[in-house]
């Protein structure tokens, strides 16, 4: 039956049993219901185009979008479209697109708990971390560090340095176990040590270098220690209970201190072997304690001789400062004749 008029209902309306109940005492209307809760309460499924809603809408169910959700104006809170869902943004470019006002200074994501990422993580700003366990840790291109430290009780499988880097202190100190410590290309580097009770299988610095202090100390114990390429070292030290396989300068090296407390040092060219009580040396003057080799006629006597005795007589000796002059007997008189002789 089509009725052409208006109808106006002052004491509510039901249709049929809790299809449409419309209650003039609340103002609520309920679909589905007898006891509206809300506004307009609909118990069961909504199928609409489009929803404004200028107050609160409370969905106890699922909620399905289909094309778009917008929350804040114009989707400027929350958008979810295109299988993307944007937080401070109405156009999301990512997966999960999330948006401060500004680049940096404001919190915009905070999560309380633990994170998992299974894929790359990108940092194109500043990163500030309270605790890390990392397996290989890798600084290429340019980079500038104050202090990078690993210290307590640290297993670290790789440690790199590489490309142009600017490194104030890099040590491994505590109880340490560093498989390699490598710094590679060109490094500025102010301390670069390993100390403490530490096991080091290869600590190498390569390429262009300058460093001011190279050093293992403590209870260490280090395979190899490398320095190749073009290096500047101000100190380059092996001190306290230390077992070193390998300790290597190649390259052109300048080292401003270079200790050797006993032993001996190998130079595979230029300068060959001399020890550390400095025997051997050639080119120098044996002063202070230090030692000579002599030879007669092309045969060695013997090294490391800290003592030239002149056995005869008809000779003189005399010693002004760090030189000692010998006076042999008169011209005409044999050595051996002067000292078979007796004078």
């Amino acid at each position: 039956m089509a009725i052409n008029k208006n109808f106006v209902v002052k004491n509510g309306l039901e249709v049929n049993q809790k299809l449409i109940l419309a209650n003039a005492t609340t103002g609520k209307v309920g679909i589905g219901t007898s006891l509206p809760a809300y506004l307009l309460d609909v118990a069961g499924g909504i199928g609409v185009t489009d929803i404004y809603a200028a107050g609160n809408v409370y969905i106890a169910g699922v909620g399905t979008f289909i094309t778009k959700l917008n929350v804040g104006t114009n989707g400027t809170t929350l958008t979810g479209v295109g299988g993307s869902v944007g937080v401070g943004t109405a156009i999301p470019r990512y997966l999960l697109d999330v948006r401060s006002p500004v680049s940096t200074g404001a919190t915009a994501l905070y999560v309380q708990g633990d994170v998992r990422v299974t894929g790359d993580l990108v940092v194109e700003d500043d990163i500030t971390l309270d605790e890390v366990t990392v397996r290989n840790i890798t600084v290429t291109d340019q980079a500038t560090t104050l202090n990078l430290r690993a210290t307590g009780i640290t297993t670290s499988l790789n440690l790199n340095v590489t490309g142009f880097s600017t490194i104030a202190t890099l040590g491994v100190t505590g109880l340490t176990t560093t498989q390699n410590l490598n710094v590679t290309g060109i490094a500025t580097i102010a301390t670069l040590g390993v100390t403490g009770t530490s096991t080091a299988r290869n600590f190498i610095v390569t390429g262009v270098s300058t460093i001011t202090t190279l050093g293992v100390t403590g209870l260490t114990t280090t395979q190899n220690l490398n320095v190749t390429g073009v290096s500047t070292i101000s100190t380059l030290g092996v001190t306290g209970t230390s077992t070193a396989r390998n300790l290597q300068v190649t390259g052109v090296s300048t080292l401003g201190t270079l200790q050797v407390s006993s032993g001996v040092v190998t130079a595979t060219a230029g300068v060959v072997t001399y020890y550390g009580d400095g025997s051997k040396l050639t080119g120098v003057i044996a002063s202070g304690g230090g030692s000579i080799g002599i030879q007669s006629g092309g045969v060695t006597v013997g090294t490391a001789i800290t003592t030239v005795n002149f056995v005869g007589t008809g000779l003189t000796a005399s010693q002004s400062g760090n030189t000692s002059n010998v006076y042999l007997p008169a011209p005409g008189v044999s050595l051996g004749l002067a000292i078979a002789l007796g004078g």
